[in-house]
């Protein structure tokens, strides 16, 4: 919702609309998320290792768009991003912990 807030404000269109979940318009993004999706379905273990993955890449991705030194609203939503994100990472940690 924060997101979209931002994109409402920046007059930016929103690239997801009229996409169901787990499509994608970039055709590399597409071809990550089948894989991923296709790994994490064969075992909860595996599921949690997807997991991780994607946290990690979030938090690297973020990390950089915040060097970039963006607008305060949006370094506060990127912040709050990047903070949930390391709350899911502990989540599928333990998950992972809990299950391998």
């Amino acid at each position: 919702d924060a997101v979209r807030v931002l994109l409402d404000r920046y007059g930016i269109e929103d690239p997801t609309v009229g996409d169901a979940i787990g499509e994608f318009d970039n055709a590399d993004i597409q071809a990550l998320y089948d894989k991923l999706y296709d790994k994490g379905m064969t075992s909860l273990a595996k599921a949690a290792k997807v997991g991780i993955t994607v946290e990690k890449v979030d938090i690297a991705d973020i990390t950089d768009m915040l060097k970039e030194m963006p607008a305060a609203d949006i370094s506060q939503v990127l912040k709050n991003l990047k903070s949930g994100s390391y709350n899911h990472l502990d989540a599928f940690r333990t998950l992972r912990d809990r299950v391998s």
